[in-house]
This record gives structure tokens, sequence and C-alpha cells, in this order.
């Protein structure tokens, strides 16, 4: 179309008039000038340690020829961006090669039939090989694909320092449009709007890119279809998937029921996710490798008690004091020693063990070694000496208190069932 040299300057004032018209209508599409420095400063406020690469799929000029101008075939080049502001470029092939190298891994990976790790491999050495020696240093990197690269799934890529891991797993990485999102990075994200849910995708379905006219409607075309991704692969039939769909109407659930639903089932709090560690147990095989100690306080009585009376205020026997029940169990059998002693001073404790040792050694069972808790009849310097026992001493170590309990439920059903006897029958 040619237009009078007088009417241009009018049709491109027009034009800035209504650019700026719309611009102030819906300020998110002006797209201001920016800088590689500016997205640099940006890159270095964001990750100081990080990297810019920017893929660009293009074609070289080749000849002019019959008016027109000739162009090679495509190729992909990367754009380095570092913090300091330096720039590198790097070549990386033809197109033609990288893209069905991706074709190829996208496809053995929906059809699921053999391991499509090596074709994932091929496109990292075609696609990140190149940059290797640029990225040594860097531990976060930003990529912006172009062309075909946008359908490869970077982060599950082999990484580049240690082929056995995932690039996702050894860098901070992060998908862009273009440097141009660094600056909005920059920014504290704003307050979003309510959520929105997509599940059970009809992959069967036909869509359009533009209403239909009166004219397709009755003569029954159908004009600007759009393809879905089902139909994209030849032979590739994607399935729908329900179970999404349940899930979004679960998700749908106000956030005040969802809590209570969670706190009922225990499951509100992380802590409750994790396995609970195991239970430490043990238990020494043959008998008197590991005798066990412990003592129960009892009240004393002096006149009936309230079990027989039934009356609580005229059972009680105020200062008639305590007695010690000093018991020693056998960890293998386990078989029992109990003493009623006056108390658990650490002379009465040693004089307990010596004879507790002598009734085992009447029952065939050599003590070798005798465990007790923290209490502190068994950290005096008799019981630590116990001079002519001849056996070895142990602490319980601090457990946890379910740890503990686990563990001293072990060894202690006979010394329960005799101090539970002496509590019921005590009279």
């Amino acid at each position: 179309m040619n237009l009078p040299a007088e009417r241009r300057p009018l049709l491109r004032l027009e034009r800035q008039r209504l650019e700026a018209e719309l611009y102030r209508v819906l300020p998110s599409l002006l797209i201001e000038p920016v800088s590689t420095q500016k997205v640099a400063s940006a890159l270095k406020a964001v990750a100081a340690d990080g990297f810019l690469v920017e893929f660009q799929e293009f074609r070289t000029y080749s000849t002019y020829q019959q008016g027109k101008a000739q162009w090679g075939d495509a190729r992909y080049m990367a754009l380095l961006l570092k913090p300091d502001g330096s720039i590198a470029s790097v070549a990386l092939g033809e197109a033609a090669v990288i893209d069905a190298a991706v074709s190829a891994a996208l496809l053995e990976t929906v059809r699921n039939e053999l391991d499509p790790a090596p074709l994932w491999a091929q496109v990292s050495r075609l696609v990140l090989g190149p940059l290797q020696s640029h990225l040594v240093s860097g531990q976060q990197l930003f990529i912006s694909p172009d062309g075909e690269l946008h359908r490869v799934p970077f982060a599950a890529l082999p990484s580049l320092r240690d082929p056995q891991r995932r690039l996702g797993d050894d860098l901070r990485l992060s998908v862009l449009t273009s440097g141009r999102d660094l600056l909005r990075l920059q920014k504290p994200a704003g307050a979003g709007g309510p959520s929105v849910l997509m599940a059970n995708p009809r992959y069967d379905a036909i869509g359009r890119s533009t209403a239909p006219t009166p004219s397709e409607r009755a003569g029954g075309e159908r004009r600007g279809l759009q393809q879905r991704t089902g139909e994209l692969t030849s032979g590739t039939i994607l399935k729908p998937l329900p179970a999404t769909e349940e899930e979004a109407r679960l998700l749908l659930v106000p956030i005040t029921t969802l809590a209570r639903a969670m706190r009922r089932l225990g499951l509100n709090r992380l802590r409750n996710l994790d396995p609970k560690p195991p239970v430490q147990r043990y238990k020494w095989e043959q008998p008197g490798d590991m005798i066990h100690v412990d003592i129960k306080q009892l009240a004393r009585l002096q006149r009936v008690g309230h079990r027989i009376t039934g009356d609580p205020r005229k059972g009680s026997s105020p200062g008639a004091g305590y007695e010690k029940v000093h018991v020693a169990v056998d960890d293998a059998t386990p078989l029992s020693y109990v003493e009623v002693l006056p108390d658990e001073k650490g002379p009465t404790t040693v004089g307990f063990l010596s004879r507790a040792v002598a009734w085992f050694n009447g029952q065939g069972i050599e003590c070798q070694r005798v465990l007790s808790d923290n209490g502190s009849a068994y950290k005096s310097h008799g019981w630590q000496s116990r001079p002519g026992h001849g056996i070895e001493g142990e602490e319980d170590q601090a457990l946890h208190p379910k740890d503990q309990r686990q563990d001293r439920a072990f060894w202690l059903p006979a010394d329960f069932v005799y101090i539970k006897t002496l509590l019921e029958e005590w009279a």
C-alpha cells in the first residue's frame, strides 16, 4: 500500500496516540527497552552465583536472488550472561539435529516402553555440553528456551558435573520467558487472585481458534480447528485422568474444613508425617550375662488400708514412712530376686547385690554384669566399687522417655509382677 508522503506524519501521530491509550488501559502490555547492563544488575541481585542462558533459533543470511533474500538452515546458539555483565556466545549446531533428538526423547518417554534416559542424555550433550566450561562455577541457572527447546524438561536432564545426578538436583534451576523476567523477580510478589484448578483434560476434544461464522454453522464446515496434544504424535493415545478431577474437587473444600479433617486424622503437623524412629530393644542370650537392678518405694501401713475398708480417709497411715523393694532380674530368663529393705542407701544396695549374686549362683547362674538406672544409690562410692563381686557395672543411658519405657518394658515383666503382688497383697 502506497501512502502519500504528506499523510505519513499524521498516521504516525495517530498510531502513537492509540498506543498511549492502549498502554494506559493495559499497562502490562507496555514493553520498555531494557539494556544488557540492567539485566546483569538484576541477575546479580537475584543470584550473585547464577548465570542466564538464552537459547535462540536463527537462520543465517545466504544470498539475494531474484529479488528475494535466501537464508540458510536453522541453527541454535546460546547467549550466556554473567552477573558482572560479560556475555559469551556459544554455537550449538544445526536445529534439525537437536530438534530430532528432542522429539525422539519425548516420544520414547510417552511410549514408556524403553528407558528414555540415554535419549535425554544425548539431548543434554547437544544442548548443555557446549556450555559446560562456562557453567563450572555457577550454582543457579536461569534458562530461556527457544524453538523445540521449550519442550525439554531441563530439570530432568543429566547434570553437567555429575551425569549420575539430575540437573535440577545439582543446580538451582529456573525457566524464564526471557532475561527480562529477572527484573520482575526483583520486585516483591503481589497478592494473588483466586486459584484456578485444571484437572481431567479431554485430550480427544476438538477446539477452535475462533468462533464459527454463520456460514460455517449452516454448512457444517469446521475451520480454524486446533489440534490437541493427543493427536500430535502418531499412534499415541492419552487416556483420561478421572482421579485428578476427584483431587481437584477435594481441593475446593474450604481451608477451615480441610484443617479440621487433617487435625482429626493427626496429619495437621509435618512431624506427624515422618516415620517413627525404631524402638531401641535388646535381650541377652545367656543367663547371667546381664542382671537388672531396680528399687520400688512402698508405703508402710500401721492400720488396715483403704483397699479393705473402702474409705481413703480412714485407711491412711501418716508418718509411717516407706519401705524399699529391691529387685534383681536376670535379662535372659528372667529369674528375679526381691527383698524388702528399710532404705536405698549405698551400703544397703551393695548388700542386696551381694545376696542377689549369691542367690543366682545357687541357681547355677554366674553373674557377669549388672545394669542399674541413675538413682543416687547406684551412683554412690560403695556401689561403684562393689568390692569382691567381680562383675561389670553399667548405667542406663538418658534415653527418650518412649525408648526408655519400651526398653524397660522388655526386661521388667517379672519385676513388675513381683512389685504388683507386693502392692496388692501388702497388709
